[in-house]
């Protein structure tokens, strides 16, 4: 005859403490999902106030944070711009993680990257699609020289596509330090 030996359950305060973690987890993950969500918003980038913010065309607006990779002061140049943003939805407002301009202020869509200097002529690599880019001065003899000072740094550039892979300047203003592949979402 073989006898097995009953293997013995977990102690009734045990049972009741993994009880109490698991449900503690699960309510934990329903928090967290009900409280931030990933969301795709359009509206104008609104500076006026001391928090940058968006305003949706509903009226509804969403105070913008940062997800890491971002930085305040190009989310701050997009003043007046209408953009698309994509993040985190969140009680204490909109996490940007990624944006895109759709319209410059004026109805344009504006081009945006890294200026540098490559045999002599501008260029900025448009985070927006559009590739290398060469910058060429306006009829007006519009001043490039300008732009010097921000080599290495993020600008956007509103002009008229003139050639290939060619934009005549008409404005320009600084989106401040380029942020490297983080910004290129």
């Amino acid at each position: 005859m073989i006898f097995f030996k009953h293997a013995r359950g977990p102690r009734p305060s045990q049972g009741l403490a993994r009880r109490s973690a698991g449900l503690l987890i699960a309510l934990s993950s329903v928090v967290s999902v009900g409280c931030a969500q990933k969301v795709t918003r359009v509206g104008l980038v609104d500076t006026a106030s001391p928090r940058t913010a968006l305003v949706e065309t509903t009226g509804e607006r969403h105070r913008l944070g940062l997800e890491p990779g971002t930085d305040e002061a190009q989310l701050a140049a997009l003043g007046g711009c209408l953009v698309q943003v994509e993040g985190m939805l969140g009680l204490r407002g909109l996490d940007v993680g990624s944006y895109r301009v759709l319209d410059a202020g004026d109805g344009s869509a504006p081009f945006i990257g890294q200026l540098r200097e490559e045999r002599g002529q501008l260029i900025i690599f448009d985070r927006q699609g559009a590739g290398d880019l060469r910058l060429v001065a306006g009829e007006s003899g519009g001043a490039l020289s300008e732009l010097r000072p921000l080599l290495g740094q993020d600008i956007m550039v509103l002009g008229f596509v003139v050639g290939n892979q060619s934009v005549q300047v008409v404005r320009w203003r600084s989106m401040g330090p380029h942020l490297g592949a983080a910004s290129r979402r």
